[in-house]
């Protein structure tokens, strides 16, 4: 897609996250020796530049724009020769952000994005993860656990005795979990984290050790939401139809999509083009 655009284009890629397709514009635009006016926007508070390692020289002449919704882009009409978007066009109100697409895409030139499919390897991996974390967050309550021990554990009592013995039983629940899960990143992130927050023990204040097991359990508590909201958005056939159909009635031709594969086996998203006249 970006290989076709000539020097001195301008890019906009929406929903653009950490920038990696702003990188992807710019390295194929360099690697045929032309040079684009690339920018991202996000809903998000953004900044590249500064979130990502080395992001002041990797996104050095990409403009970054925070807190901007998809379906508001503060850009004058027919100011780009492409827009993009990957995982970000079904997260927002499509109606109004094609309508906006449509608005700022310069007359005879092209958007394309990249949207979860409802039958993707991602989604499936989203459930298997969701899975996991019922395990960690509801069956086990591991991180509960683990605070409940470390509150008591230097006394020397039956209840101190009783939490490390739940504790325990909760890491063996997870490991065969795992043992039994063949995809098991979460559990696995968590057996990693629970050894390593009871080697704080007596190097952190017990109030600051309690915060950085809320923070571990806030991550993934944060996790299972992004997941949910991508299984919520994936896209079916019949709505990926209905989008296409939408986007033709503002305007667009040559609408086409098709479903897109990872190393041509692995279904990872739609692909989704539209022109504009």
């Amino acid at each position: 897609f970006f290989s076709g655009l000539a020097s001195g284009a301008r890019v906009l890629d929406i929903g653009t996250g950490n920038g990696a397709i702003t990188l992807i514009a710019r390295r194929t635009a360099e690697g045929l020796g032309r040079s684009l006016e690339i920018h991202g926007t996000d809903l998000a508070r953004i900044n590249p530049g500064r979130d990502v390692q080395g992001g002041a020289q990797l996104f050095a002449g990409i403009t970054f724009h925070p807190n901007v919704p998809a379906e508001d882009l503060p850009f004058e009409a027919a100011s780009f020769d492409a827009v993009s978007g990957q995982y970000a066009l079904e997260y927002t109100d499509t109606e109004r952000s094609l309508a906006q697409v449509m608005r700022v895409l310069k007359p005879g030139r092209d958007a394309q994005f990249v949207m979860h499919h409802a039958n993707s390897i991602l989604v499936e991996r989203a459930h298997a993860s969701l899975r996991q974390s019922d395990i960690v967050l509801k069956d086990t309550k591991i991180y509960r656990k683990l605070g409940r021990f470390l509150e008591i554990d230097s006394r020397a009592t039956a209840a101190a005795k009783r939490a490390w013995e739940q504790l325990s039983a909760a890491i063996s629940v997870l490991r065969e979990a795992r043992r039994t899960d063949a995809d098991r990143r979460v559990i696995d992130v968590t057996l990693d984290a629970v050894p390593k927050l009871l080697e704080l023990r007596g190097r952190l204040a017990p109030a600051a050790l309690a915060r950085e097991i809320e923070s571990v359990e806030g991550d993934l508590r944060h996790t299972v939401r992004r997941l949910n909201d991508l299984i919520t958005v994936a896209v079916t056939e019949t709505a990926m139809e209905e989008c296409a159909q939408r986007a033709g009635a503002h305007g667009f031709i040559d609408v086409a999509y098709q479903p897109l594969l990872h190393a041509q086996r692995a279904l990872v998203g739609w692909q989704f083009r539209l022109h504009k006249p």
